[in-house]
């Protein structure tokens, strides 16, 4: 779902507040919305393809007090 949000334009901001709530409620994995949202990290600035850094991002922008420990197990 994320990643589709992304595809479609939404505003980033308002996807990073759902990644954060998507990740805080066990929906998905960090691991696996890394790799879904992938292929947009060129659109924010990052190296292509390098989810781990748009999945920091996102929880970043949403002020994710979880990001640290969210961030650690999408690279476990």
């Amino acid at each position: 779902m994320v990643a589709d949000l992304l595809a479609d334009h939404v505003d980033p901001s308002a996807v990073a507040r759902i990644v954060d709530e998507v990740l805080t409620h066990v929906y998905d994995y960090p691991r696996a919305v890394a790799e879904k949202i992938a292929p947009y990290a060129s659109r924010f600035g990052l190296r292509p393809g390098d989810g781990y850094a748009l999945l920091d991002h996102m929880l970043q922008l949403a002020g994710s007090p979880r990001r640290e420990v969210l961030l650690h197990e999408a690279q476990a």
